[in-house]
Order: C-alpha cells, then sequence, then structure tokens
C-alpha cells in the first residue's frame, strides 16, 4: 500500500505542554525521553502532552477516519487511554490537485504508572498502529 491509499502519522512526539490552533503546533518542552515521578504507582508531577500530525492524501480528503491515543508499559498493556475520535480532512478553496493535508494533534496525559520502565504512547489510526514515540519513567529521588 502506498502512501497515496492510506492516512499515515508523520510525527509523535511528548512535550510538557502543547495546542493545535488553525493547522499549527505550539510546543513547550518538547522531545523529551525522561520523566521523573514521586513514587509508584502515581501520576506526573504535572499533566504533560501528546502531538502527533495525520497526513490525509489528497484522494482520501472528505471522509472520515477514527483515532486513539494510548499509553502502554514494556508488556504492551494499555495504562491510559489520551484520547480518541474522529477526524476529517478537507480539500482547502485553491490547494492544487493530489496536495495531501496535514492536521496537527494535541492532548493533554496524566496517565498512573504502575512501576518504572518504559513506556510507549502509540496512535491508532482506523483501530491499526500507525504510529508512536517512547519514553522512559524512573523515581524521582
Amino acid at each position: 500500500m502506498s502512501e497515496l491509499d492510506s492516512v499515515t502519522i508523520d510525527y509523535v512526539m511528548v512535550c510538557d505542554a502543547a495546542q493545535a490552533v488553525g493547522g499549527k503546533l505550539y510546543v513547550i518542552g518538547g522531545g523529551w525521553d525522561r520523566m521523573m515521578i514521586p513514587e509508584f504507582p502515581g501520576p506526573p508531577l504535572v499533566p504533560f502532552s501528546v502531538v502527533f500530525g495525520i497526513n490525509v492524501p489528497w484522494n482520501l480528503t472528505n471522509r472520515p477516519f477514527t483515532f486513539s491515543i494510548q499509553i502502554l508499559d514494556s508488556d504492551d498493556t494499555i495504562i491510559g487511554e489520551v484520547a480518541s475520535g474522529e477526524f476529517e480532512a478537507g480539500r482547502p478553496p485553491g490547494t492544487r490537485p493530489g496536495v495531501s493535508q496535514r492536521i496537527p494533534f494535541a492532548g493533554p496525559a496524566n496517565p498512573e504508572f504502575p512501576e518504572p520502565g518504559r513506556y510507549v504512547v502509540r496512535v491508532l489510526l482506523q483501530g491499526q498502529k500507525a504510529g508512536e514515540t517512547s519514553f522512559e519513567v524512573a523515581l524521582l529521588q
């Protein structure tokens, strides 16, 4: 299947805070891969954000799709769901035929981490794994 036949994820990132407004991402403290928390099990000291970009090919615009964002432990067990929903990319006036549309997404996350270790943020499109990033969670000492 080529990129023209499917909706894809361009990037997935964790950050301190983020907003998606007007087709742009506003990110603070992005791209980290370690988090310290005061106790296990427990949540982070402050919520963090998950951002990703959805790439919709021209021939798949004006159709609804579903997405969900999960946080999983190293055994692939879901410990939290950040968000889920539907999206649809249109064709803005004046867009050249064949041009893909990108949809940025930002959402808050505040899961309870059961133990220290590696965790994965996974984005699913139409129920299928489409992108992910990982980070380490350790005890704050």
